[in-house]
């Protein structure tokens, strides 16, 4: 996958980021978010994504774990083990104080979704990378395209 691809993901992740912080909304990388079916939440990934998250595992030594479908694979030692590089829909979401955010912060939280997850499309297209949205473990395990050898 192109390398300007990954740097553009990166930019829209860093957009994210500082929009969140505008809310006053953080991680902490506790990964409790990870055990994703305890929270009644699937993370989905693109192609991009799951390309992007491979690539920085490998080049940071990061294996993923056997998990099964109720679990991140990149979840270990009960923490993300790739929280820099960490998908759209696990920066998006927040397992602390879920229930405590205002209406407005909570509308603020799915507008910015929508806005992030419309520039996540128009980068496929952008660099015509097919759209696929599927769940991470999935996406994790499919062959690369570019490789034609299964994923790490």
């Amino acid at each position: 996958m192109h390398a300007r691809a990954f740097r553009a993901l990166e930019r829209l992740y860093a957009h994210v980021t500082e929009r969140l912080a505008e809310l006053r909304l953080d991680c902490r990388a506790c990964g409790s978010c990870c055990a994703l079916r305890a929270w009644g939440h699937e993370v989905y990934v693109t192609g991009l994504e799951a390309a992007c998250l491979r690539a920085w595992a490998r080049e940071h030594g990061v294996a993923p774990q056997p998990s099964g479908p109720d679990a991140c694979p990149y979840h270990a030692d009960g923490a993300c083990t790739v929280h820099p590089a960490r998908a759209l829909g696990c920066r998006l979401f927040f397992c602390r104080s879920a229930g405590n955010r205002s209406e407005a912060v909570a509308r603020a939280l799915e507008d910015l979704s929508v806005e992030a997850h419309a520039r996540l499309r128009d980068l496929h297209r952008a660099y015509r990378i097919v759209y696929k949205y599927q769940a991470l473990p999935a996406a994790l395990a499919v062959r690369t395209a570019s490789t034609g050898t299964r994923a790490p």
